[in-house]
Formats: structure tokens, sequence, C-alpha cells
């Protein structure tokens, strides 16, 4: 507005000299990525559901999910037929770009889907609906309602950033990373496209990479 103001005053002959050219505007700030959880709060989060009842089964699930690099829209729109218990992969189809990929599932995922589904006719009735997840009203789980069951759960579990389904994106990418996986499988189990977009998730403590930067120069 400044600046604006400035040539408005010189286009009517208040003042000759462009001014506008000692007005130092500094450039925006890229955005720094902090909600990453640590392994400890990522633990305590996934600890938070009450699994003596199937609502907090199937919250346990989805939360074990998230913790495998899913995007928000394709975890809720999971079907059952994407789920296999045999190679324990969860396939997507058609993703961002029209990509398909293979996810694998944790030893804990595995456990609590399986539990999910032992208890999920039940809390279905007779709904022949094929999604993995789902409400008591026989609809996938809307991602405003999980946004909401995330953030009630890392309050309860002690959490003092604000999370979103997004973040916990972030936060596996950064804990494969951190445990020596290659970026470029971690690339192909987030779907990315480019590398470029891989390594803007991925936020390595300084400890990290002093240590990777020790076992890899070769001085």
């Amino acid at each position: 507005p400044l600046k604006t103001f400035l040539r408005f005053c010189q286009r009517k002959g208040y003042h000759k000299e462009d001014l506008t050219k000692y007005i130092y505007v500094p450039s925006r700030e890229k955005k720094v990525l902090q909600r990453i959880l640590t392994v400890e709060e990522m633990e305590r989060l996934l600890e938070i559901p009450n699994t003596e009842t199937t609502l907090g089964i199937r919250n346990r699930a989805l939360l074990e999910l998230s913790y495998s690099g899913f995007r928000a829209e394709e975890l809720l729109t999971l079907k059952l037929g994407q789920v296999d218990l045999v190679t324990n992969t969860v396939t997507i189809l058609d993703g961002k770009g029209n990509k398909d990929r293979v996810i694998p599932m944790t030893n804990e995922a595995i456990y609590w889907v399986k539990r999910w589904l032992s208890r999920r006719p039940q809390f279905i009735g007779n709904s022949d609906t094929e999604y993995l997840f789902v409400t008591k009203g026989k609809i996938p789980v809307h991602q405003r309602a999980f946004s909401k069951m995330l953030k009630r759960s890392a309050k309860k579990a002690g959490i003092l950033i604000d999370i979103s389904p997004h973040d916990l994106r972030r936060t596996t990418a950064t804990h494969l990373a951190e445990r020596g996986a290659p970026i470029r499988q971690i690339q192909a189990l987030l779907g990315h496209s480019t590398l470029k977009v891989t390594t803007k998730y991925l936020r390595l403590s300084e400890e990290k990479i002093k240590q990777e930067y020790g076992k890899s120069h070769p001085a």
C-alpha cells in the first residue's frame, strides 16, 4: 500500500524521485513443517482409543493405518477388496495422479484391522457397504469426523501441537527416513511424483543429520 501511495504522489508531481526504490519488502518465509510427532508421541496417540468398545477398535485401526503413509481421502475411502490379509498390504487404486500403489501394513495395523473386521458385521448390521471404515450410520467415516477424533485423541495423549491427518503422513515419512529408509522407497510409499515433493515432507533432527554425515562422508 505504501508503494502504491508513493507512485500516486509521483504521478501527481508531489515528488520527482521514485521513492519506492527505498522501500525494502522482505520475501515471505517458507512455511516450516513443525507438526511432526516424535515416536513416543505417536505411540501415546495410538494407545488412546478405548479398545474395549467396537468404536474404539475401529478408531485404533484407523490410527494404525494412518501411520503408514496414506492420504486421508485414500484411507477413508478404502474398500474391503483393497486390503489383502495374505500379503498384509493395502492397494491404492487411482491415487493422486491416477497412480496405483501398494502399501505394506505394520504388524500392529494388521492386528487391529483384523480385530475391526471381526467386529464390523455387528457394527453395520445388515448393510452391504464395501467401505472398510464406516460409521454407525453405515456410511464411510467423514474426513471432518476423523480430524476431530484425531485432535481429541492428541489432546488426551498430552500432545500440545495441533495436528491433522496429513501431519501423520509427514510423521510417517520422517520416522522412516530417520531410521534409514531410502528416500526413493519413501517416495513410492507416499505416492509422490518427484523426490522434491518427498523431501518437503521430511524434517530430520540436527543430531540425525550429524550421524548420517559422520557415517557417510569419506573424510
